[in-house]
């Protein structure tokens, strides 16, 4: 089990991102959460086996016609007790 921190920058902001990694993080049975930033970035904290979060992270970096992620800062963080995955 592990858990990251993830910066996104790019067309992050009224796309669907969070949407979009909120119903990929159920899928792949992962939890945490996933928010605007103030600066255009979204943030999000993404927790679960290392396979299910990296298919997560290589939905992300793919992206649709709409999202665009420039730049993925990825820092890994302590793990937390939690249920589901929400968007903030």
């Amino acid at each position: 089990m592990l858990r990251y921190q993830i910066r996104l920058t790019g067309w992050v902001q009224g796309v669907g991102l969070r949407w979009f990694i909120n119903t990929r993080a159920a899928v792949n049975q992962c939890t945490g959460w996933v928010q605007n930033q103030w600066d255009g970035s979204v943030l999000c904290e993404l927790q679960g086996e290392e396979s299910n979060v990296d298919a997560v992270l290589k939905e992300i970096r793919r992206g649709n016609q709409f999202i665009v992620v420039e730049q993925m800062e990825i820092h890994e963080i302590s793990t937390q007790t939690e249920s589901g995955f929400h968007i903030r």
